[in-house]
């Protein structure tokens, strides 16, 4: 299959990009409704698709908003290609319930066993409502991973769950340690908390005996870049990272941190080229 559009739906977000001579065009498109679909739909019209049917190839973990988005699209006349079982992706799973974990964790998978070097070891790490970790084993399987609440689930979790604590927002506020004050102290907390996680789970991959390299993406990285390499956001180390001049090792790890914002979107290009 050559699809023209690739779509990941996810909980909070649906990200698309068009495929242009096989590859991504670009960063991807952040689609918050049917309507910025329609006009990701116009542009590409504009660019030469108008007067034939386009190809979408779409998955996601958020049902309802999945269904929205494939009606809309065959309702231009388009062809839409579904992922809904992980039997349709390039990628052996060997986990416990392989049918139950999220597909946007397996496409991230797909595309880190494409990206990695042959005999290491993969971790994907998404941070989006919920942060992921996921691991593909030096043998290109995925095996596994785990699942934390997002930053914007922890601040609201902490702002829901208590009588005095405020609601942070955490795209205007800095980590910034040691913490003086209340938002400060919810903000880097937050931080620590999804760096922590990312530093356990690589150190107990590496303290069984793989070398794994490490492969960043989701909308809330600024966190976890904020809480493993005091960059502040916004930062030109920050920004030299997020265009992969300058990537950071993990604290005492000496593994190397990647950047690939489209990573959910690349695995489904990969798993195109294995559809009819």
């Amino acid at each position: 299959m050559t699809p023209d559009v690739v779509v990941d739906v996810g909980n909070s977000r649906v990200k698309c990009a068009f495929v242009w001579r096989g590859k991504l065009a670009g960063d991807g498109f952040i689609a918050g409704s049917t309507d910025d679909l329609a006009k990701l739909a116009m542009f590409f019209d504009n660019l030469g698709g108008k007067n034939r049917r386009l190809q979408w190839l779409v998955a996601g973990v958020n049902p309802v908003r999945q269904a929205e988005t494939v009606a809309w699209a065959r309702g231009r006349g388009d062809d839409v290609t579904e992922i809904t079982s992980y039997r349709q992706l390039p990628i052996t799973v060997a986990v416990d319930f392989p049918e139950k974990v999220g597909i946007d964790r397996l496409l991230g998978a797909v595309a880190a066993n494409r990206l990695r070097t042959p005999g290491h070891a993969a971790v994907t790490v998404d941070v989006g409502t919920a942060m992921t970790i996921n691991l593909v084993d030096a043998t290109g399987v995925f095996v596994g991973g785990v699942i934390v609440p997002g930053p914007r689930l922890m601040a609201n979790a902490l702002h829901d769950g208590t009588a005095k604590l405020p609601l942070v927002d955490l795209e205007f506020l800095e980590s910034a340690f040691p913490g003086k004050n209340t938002e400060d102290a919810i903000t880097t907390g937050i931080d620590f908390a999804l760096a922590g996680a990312v530093q356990m789970y690589v150190q107990r991959v590496k303290g069984r005996g793989n070398d794994p390299e490490v492969f960043l993406t989701g909308g809330g990285n600024d966190c976890i870049l904020t809480g493993l390499t005091g960059y502040e956001r916004g930062s030109l180390s920050m920004q030299n990272f997020l265009l992969n001049n300058d990537p950071p090792r993990l604290p005492g790890l000496d593994v190397v941190m990647r950047w690939e914002p489209n990573l959910n979107l690349e695995g489904l290009l990969m798993t195109a080229e294995t559809l009819p």
